[in-house]
């Protein structure tokens, strides 16, 4: 969340995550629901690049076009 401050309060900031869109997820378990081949099979989605929360607040800071820390 953004601070009226301009500072983004996030947990875990030494940590990494690569973030997967929601409509990816909805297109992997409707496959998988409604077609054959997938019982008992073991997916790992993941999305391409992890990145940690400074990262995620220097991509926002570049989109929003604000001083964001």
């Amino acid at each position: 969340m953004i601070a009226g401050d301009q500072v983004v309060h996030a947990p875990f900031a030494a940590g990494r995550a690569a973030f997967v869109d929601p409509a990816d997820i909805a297109a992997v378990a409707a496959a998988c629901l409604t077609q054959d081949g997938h019982n008992h099979r073991i997916y790992e989605l993941t999305g391409p690049d992890p990145r940690s929360p400074a990262d995620q607040v220097a991509i926002l800071s570049e989109v929003l076009d604000r001083d964001l820390h």
